[in-house]
């Protein structure tokens, strides 16, 4: 979901989200804005016909509640919103907290206005009624910096937390986007990843370039040597993989046994070099149990190659590589064929 409200529209979002974020008992962190601004926004109907009930009986949302909501109808396929919500009520924090440092130095200022016109009016006379109403003007100029002290230190707790939350959820969104096999992107980061070439035009005058790897057999692997000595291997490959390529690439786990490499800025020649360079590396290494040093059956790998058409659907550019990968198993396996766009069939490379 993309925002596009004017600062005036944002600003009238934002009047009705601060109070209902104080009506409640969540505290008043980002996560709880990202739930409020969806709602008050009136695009997430989802979150509406879950909340208006709720809110028409009165009930009170505890912390949970507001974490529930979330996980359920804000993040997920929106954390570009989410980070952009962050982004906001940061600024926001930061905002009423300049305010209240303002306001701060104009009371100190006015008290000691209030100060220094007493101590003339005291050489004026010796009116009681003169002199009490002077004195609850300093007090209460006294009252109001010492309130405003104390909402520059609430304010100032709030950054920190708001700062460790910013932290913990880069951290969260970083995991989120790592396969703990093999410390690779998963498909999820790959997704990510490729978006983002698209979306920044930045796949360079050469074009980019994508490549999908498969561990052939990997199935009689498994069933010859058990799933531990599997996983070595999926390890050992992402290895080979991620050894190969430098710079911008982006290696990923893209499922199972199956890896994908993205090269921004490479012609279809130089991706498919590279691929024949990771297809010999892996024929040429071997994997041992770690049991009794036993040699695993000779691993290989299969590999699709095509290059990124300007303007053309990502869901097109994965296909013609998977297609590519798929015409190299149906030929024997162990080899690179490469697919450029618009050709007929795959070109299997020698």
């Amino acid at each position: 979901m993309k925002y596009e409200d004017s600062k005036a529209a944002s600003g009238e979002i934002l009047r009705m989200v601060i109070p209902a974020m104080a009506a409640h008992n969540a505290a008043c962190h980002p996560v709880s804005y990202a739930v409020w601004y969806e709602y008050f926004s009136a695009r997430n109907a989802r979150l509406r016909a879950e909340l208006d009930p709720r809110l028409q009986r009165g009930d009170i949302l505890e912390e949970g509640d507001i974490a529930q909501l979330f996980e359920h109808h804000v993040s997920g396929p929106h954390e570009t919103t989410v980070r952009r919500l962050y982004e906001e009520f940061r600024k926001l924090v930061s905002d009423v907290s300049v305010c209240a440092q303002q306001a701060g130095a104009e009371a100190g200022e006015y008290a000691q206005s209030l100060d220094a016109a007493a101590q003339r009016l005291e050489t004026l006379g010796d009116d009681p009624v003169l002199q009490s109403l002077i004195r609850e003007l300093v007090d209460g100029a006294a009252r109001m910096r010492r309130s405003v002290g104390g909402l520059e230190d609430r304010l100032a707790a709030s950054g920190r937390q708001i700062n460790e939350l910013r932290e913990a959820l880069a951290q969260a969104q970083n995991e989120a986007l790592i396969d703990p096999l093999t410390g690779l992107v998963n498909r999820r980061g790959f997704d990510t990843a490729l978006q983002e070439l698209i979306d920044a035009g930045d796949a360079g005058a050469s074009g980019a370039c994508l490549l999908m790897v498969d561990i052939d057999h990997f199935k009689r692997i498994n069933d010859a040597h058990g799933h531990v000595v599997g996983d070595k291997v999926i390890r050992a490959v992402a290895q080979v993989l991620k050894n190969g390529v430098k710079g911008r690439d982006t290696v990923a786990r893209y499922g199972g046994e199956e890896f994908s490499v993205l090269l921004p800025a490479t012609p279809l020649a130089g991706a498919c070099a590279l691929a024949e360079q990771l297809r010999l590396t892996v024929e040429r290494g071997r994997i041992r149990r770690a049991d009794n040093r036993e040699a695993v059956a000779s691993v290989t790998v299969s590999v699709g190659v095509t290059a990124l058409r300007a303007g053309e659907p990502i869901e097109e550019f994965v296909q013609r590589a998977d297609a590519a990968l798929y015409a190299s198993k149906q030929n024997g396996r162990n080899r690179v064929t490469a697919r450029p766009f618009g050709a007929p069939a795959a070109a299997a490379v020698a």
